[in-house]
């Protein structure tokens, strides 16, 4: 997956005044989350737990939980937490 100029991860990096690099890290962190989903299927994180896991700052982890919400790949449930977008279907 790659980012988008338009995506949550892309205007987050934008207002951080950021470079290339730190827009190959966020590319980094997407894998590296959907990696992890792929590797434990049944995995649901809250925001709060995915800080904790990532040791995200708060700005970036919203930003690329909602890009993977946009591309699909995870969805959000009723109880605040980040699943797999494919579970339940």
């Amino acid at each position: 997956m790659t980012i988008a100029h338009n995506s949550p991860v892309s205007l987050y990096l934008l207002n951080k005044d950021s470079t290339m690099a730190a827009d190959k890290t966020s590319n980094d962190w997407l894998r590296l989350i959907q990696a992890e989903y792929r590797e434990m299927p049944g995995m649901h994180l809250t925001k709060s737990q995915a800080l904790r896991l990532w040791q995200l700052e708060p700005q970036l982890c919203d930003a690329l939980l909602d890009a993977l919400v946009i591309a699909e790949f995870l969805k959000k449930t009723p109880h605040e937490a980040y699943v797999l977008a494919r579970e339940g279907r």
